[in-house]
């Protein structure tokens, strides 16, 4: 199972895919197995297969980089409008 190290934590990742429309989402827990952080968002549309939006602000702040130093996504140059921010769309090098 993929960890990341990520605001002095350790977090597991939980790959999982959303009702609709049918995008990969990740879900971070904590060592304790309680759900820690959602690290993506569900656009109004399908993104690709095995890509992802990142939720990089607010409380989110940092994990993109977290997610990228641990081999589990890689930036693809990207991004989707998320009310005022923009999520940026990545590939997932993990499966679930």
């Amino acid at each position: 199972m993929a960890t990341i190290e990520w605001n002095g934590e350790t977090l597991t990742l939980e790959i999982s895919t959303y009702k609709a429309p049918k995008n990969k989402g990740i879900q971070l827990y904590d060592e304790e197995h309680m759900p820690y952080a959602r690290a993506t968002l569900n656009p109004d549309f399908l993104l690709p297969e095995n890509h992802v939006a990142i939720k990089n602000y607010s409380e989110n702040e940092g994990v993109l980089e977290a997610l990228i130093k641990a081999g589990v996504i890689e930036e693809t140059g990207e991004y989707v409008q998320a009310g005022f921010e923009n999520a940026p769309i990545c590939r997932l090098l993990i499966t679930a």
